[in-house]
């Protein structure tokens, strides 16, 4: 990367993307392209951004940012992959990754091959899936970086423009962890990837993201696949995560898929923390708060959702709207581990096969009977 401003693209305009590229555009400290996808939602997104500009609310000094794409302005709104990604120095991939081949596809087409990609995604092994899809087709060259976002990131309504950045609530909360989360897959790039992951770092923490560098990623985003397991149990329920939580059969779903991960994990020899090395003690109560009777699990589940309105998974609005989840690449990769290490995981298989029924778009009979009731959690257990 050069002295001179970097040239930054968001492909994927969506909470997560909004929220990493809409503080890079609002600091002025590089010229953003966001990219959205061209669906009815994707173009309500624009239009409201556009008219009304994008707004982070609850930034770090508590207010609001309002980025404007009025005439003059130097970033840019657009669904235009081609012309937006063409001269980007980096590019930060925010789509989910059941849609990783298309991704590929338009980074070969379009990008610069000196291009530093930074995913922005769930799962593991993203980067060394991106390196593979590149280099088949013949692209590729720059660097590729996993990064995992520690907290969740909200839109206050579906097409508002109005991105609530994560609330501070532990040291933890709003860290970007960037690094090297497979070096063996990395090859002869792996010193470059890891050069421009601390560039990349120095870019965020400039537009006031906190970010770092993080040496063993592999057990971060374990960390967080764990934590991920709430998104099928919620989208399966159809209801927004409060009420899931209130409701005792939907926790102990929850529990059962947490304890099968942990035992496939243990059985794989794979360690898990937070970021800087540090214990998540919140997952290692979790089994248990989440195992309590109802009289005792209702004051917990009280204080834990104290001053949240609703909201629900990412992967429940994709559930909704008959859209491909990342269920594969979260539960499903628990199965994966857990086939391997001959470790039965009987929960973590029927959230997937659920999942994946329920949003096979062809299968519009199941959608209707039970996609938009939601699956009560007898039928999960």
């Amino acid at each position: 990367m050069s002295e001179r401003q970097l040239c930054v693209a968001v492909l994927g305009a969506g909470n997560i993307g909004c929220w990493v590229g809409g503080h890079l555009a609002a600091s002025e400290v590089a010229e953003v392209n966001f990219i959205h996808r061209e669906s009815i939602t994707g173009s309500a997104l624009a239009a409201a951004v556009l008219k009304d500009g994008l707004r982070l609310v609850g930034c770090d000094d508590g207010g609001t940012r309002v980025l404007r794409f009025s005439n003059g302005c130097r970033h840019r709104f657009t669904s235009d992959a081609k012309s937006a990604l063409a001269d980007r120095d980096v590019i930060f991939v925010a789509v989910k990754r059941q849609h990783n081949a298309t991704v590929a596809a338009l980074l070969s087409a379009y990008a610069k091959p000196s291009a530093t990609i930074v995913l922005l995604q769930n799962g593991i092994g993203a980067a060394a899936e991106m390196r593979e899809m590149l280099a088949a087709s013949g692209a590729g060259g720059g660097a590729v970086v996993d990064c995992m976002v520690a907290s969740n990131v909200v839109g206050a309504e579906a097409g508002s423009g109005v991105i609530t950045c994560p609330s501070p609530v532990d040291a933890t909360s709003r860290v970007l962890a960037l690094g090297i989360a497979d070096p063996s897959a990395a090859g002869d790039n792996l010193e470059g990837d890891r050069r421009a992951a601390e560039e990349v770092v120095k870019l965020l923490r400039s537009a006031g993201l906190d970010a770092v560098v993080e040496p063993e990623l592999s057990a971060v985003l374990h960390n967080k696949l764990l934590l991920n397991l709430i998104n099928a149990v919620n989208a399966l329920s159809c209801v927004d995560i409060p009420t899931m939580l209130y409701t005792r059969g939907y926790r102990l779903v929850w529990r059962a898929s947490l304890v099968e991960a942990k035992a496939v994990l243990a059985a794989a020899g794979i360690a898990t923390h937070l970021p800087s090395g540090r214990t998540d003690k919140k997952l290692d109560n979790l089994p248990l708060l989440l195992g309590l009777p109802q009289l005792l699990a209702l004051p917990v589940v009280t204080l834990a959702t104290r001053g949240r309105t609703g909201g629900r998974t990412s992967m429940a609005a994709d559930l909704q709207h008959g859209r491909p989840t990342e269920v594969n690449y979260i539960n499903g990769q628990v199965v994966a581990l857990g086939l391997k290490h001959g470790v039965p995981t009987p929960v973590n298989s029927k959230l997937v096969e659920l999942v994946n029924r329920v949003s096979n778009v062809e299968d519009a009979e199941a959608r209707s009977q039970v996609g938009f009731r939601g699956i009560g959690p007898e039928a999960l257990a």
